[in-house]
Order: C-alpha cells, then sequence, then structure tokens
C-alpha cells in the first residue's frame, strides 16, 4: 500500500510586500505553527516518509524543514524541490505523484492552494473548502504501484489542521 500526504506551506507573511511571492518567508504564526504540526504528524503518522516534495518557495521550503526534522531527516537530503509543484493544477499533481517509483512508498507533498485542495477532493473522504495553511491531508493508497493510483482506490485517512490540533 502506498501513502501521499498533502500538507499546505504554514501562514505566511506580507509585511515585506516588495518580496516575490516565491521569496516571502513564514510569518509568526507560520513559524509557530510549523514545528508544532509537523511534531504532531510525526507521532500520529509513525512511519518516516521516504521523501518530501516541495514547492520551491521559501514558505513551502522552511515549512519542509520542519517536517523533515520531525521525523528526524537530514533536509539536504530527505527534501526534493520541484518547480513544477509551484503554481501546479491539481492535475499535475496527480501525474507527478502517479509518475513517483515504486520503491518509494510514502511521500509528503508540500505546496499550496488552491492545487492542494482541488487534489484532495478528487479522493473518497470528506470535501474540503480549503486546505487551511499548514493543513494536511494524509491519504491511503490501496495499491502497490503509484502508476495504479485512481480517484476511487485513493481515501482520506486523516486531516490534522492547527486551529483545531494547536487549541
Amino acid at each position: 500500500m502506498k501513502s501521499f500526504t498533502l500538507i499546505r506551506h504554514a501562514k505566511s507573511s506580507w509585511e515585506q510586500h516588495w518580496l516575490a511571492d516565491r521569496e516571502r518567508p513564514l510569518n509568526d504564526r507560520g513559524l509557530r505553527d510549523a514545528p508544532l504540526m509537523s511534531k504532531l504528524f510525526a507521532q500520529k503518522h509513525a512511519k518516516k516518509p521516504d521523501l518530501i516534495l516541495c514547492s520551491p518557495s521559501v514558505r513551502t521550503t522552511d515549512t519542509a524543514h520542519y517536517f523533515a526534522e520531525a521525523f528526524g531527516m537530514d533536509p539536504e537530503t530527505s527534501i526534493e524541490c520541484r518547480d513544477n509543484i509551484y503554481e501546479a493544477h491539481a492535475s499535475e499533481l496527480y501525474d507527478m505523484i502517479k509518475a513517483l517509483p515504486d520503491d518509494i512508498d510514502d511521500i509528503l507533498i508540500i505546496g499550496h492552494n488552491p492545487s492542494l485542495t482541488n487534489l484532495a477532493n478528487r479522493f473518497e473522504g470528506p470535501f474540503f473548502d480549503n486546505i487551511p495553511t499548514c493543513g494536511i491531508v494524509w491519504i491511503d493508497a490501496r495499491v502497490d504501484s503509484w502508476q495504479d493510483i485512481s480517484d476511487g482506490n485513493c481515501h482520506v485517512s486523516h486531516f490534522y489542521f492547527p486551529k483545531f490540533h494547536l487549541k
């Protein structure tokens, strides 16, 4: 069985309005939520992911580092930034997942909305109006090969988000 987790980056700052979108850092809330949510997920998930894929934006790579740390992974070898995750459509993320090598069983994808929310809504489980910042959607795929995933054999097994889980 394969599993993939969609994680929206932690809350970013708009204070430095002159920065390009890709350069926006995490704000105070993001700096609080990312370490707490990554630790929560590492406790709940218990299995170390094989790889973390993320958008190359500052806010996603910073979020990815917190998740790598929570799982005891070396960020230099466990995080792979991919330009095609930034501003991707849900269908592009879906195709990227289907193309993963089968020696990977568990992956985290850290990216942006609306693509993450749209992708999560393809699968069995709750409907998401919006995955909030630092929201985590854990999806199990009842397949042995990534190329076999489909809307019907994947289901949302867990959903975590800061306002509910960090009270």
